[in-house]
């Protein structure tokens, strides 16, 4: 009898997040991944991407820090 591993594929996907404040300048989009760039006011923010994103955002404005889903 042969002894056979099973490996199985699994994916974990790891995002980065950062705070940063506007200090001057313009904000330029000049490559293909970012079609449309804005800042926003915190106050003002649309609706987000995806529920990843929409709880980082979260974390954010309670200021929560090394949450990990």
């Amino acid at each position: 009898m042969e002894n056979r591993i099973k490996w199985t594929q699994k994916a974990q996907k790891i995002s980065f997040f950062y705070q940063g404040c506007i200090s001057n300048g313009q904000l330029i989009s000049s490559n293909e991944e970012s079609i449309e760039l804005q800042f926003f006011n915190p106050d003002e923010m649309p609706d987000l991407f995806n529920q990843q994103h929409t709880d980082a955002f979260n974390d954010f404005r309670t200021q929560r820090v090394e949450v990990f889903r």
